[in-house]
């Protein structure tokens, strides 16, 4: 006769959801990805939507992971605009040194987001400038199927009207 498999006992089943949710979360907090997630804690990307919809605690403590990517992503990128990292030099393919590189992309895009209105785009037309003709007509003159032919040559043109 087999034996029956022993049923965990909710509590239990309950504790060890909440340490594989707690690997999970922790994991996506250090590599910011779902696929890395998963892999770092051993269960499927699925689990992880199933973990959504079905428990109530879950969305807020994945929101709260999802921050803490989003603060290593904001570090990292500090890290490479600010002290930069270093790139080895080839001469006749030997190593001869080492050169500092710095991102002055993700610097201006650090500036931007942390002072968004000292650092906004500002677009300014240096061209001609538009022209605009305002005539005063008096169109009550016009048959309607005038009318219509201008409404036509105002929409060919982009002008504005009613």
């Amino acid at each position: 006769m087999a034996k029956k498999k022993k049923k965990t006992p909710e509590p239990e089943q309950q504790a060890a959801r909440r340490r594989r949710q707690d690997r999970f979360l922790a994991a996506f907090g250090e590599r910011g990805t779902l696929s890395a997630a998963a892999e770092a804690a051993g269960v499927s990307r699925r689990r992880h939507y199933q973990w959504m919809e079905l428990d109530p605690t879950y969305p807020e403590r994945f929101v709260e992971a999802q921050e803490i990517a989003n603060e290593n992503l904001e570090k990292e990128a500090r890290r490479r605009a600010v002290e930069g990292w270093t790139e080895p030099i080839f001469y006749e393919g030997m190593h001869v040194g080492d050169k500092p590189k710095y991102s002055d992309r993700l610097l201006e895009f650090l500036m931007k987001g942390n002072l968004p209105e000292k650092y906004k785009e500002r677009y300014e037309n240096v061209g001609e400038p538009e022209r605009h003709v305002n005539y005063n007509i008096d169109l009550t003159q016009l048959s309607d199927e005038e009318l219509r032919t201008l409404d036509k040559m105002a929409d060919k043109i982009g002008g504005a009207h009613e």
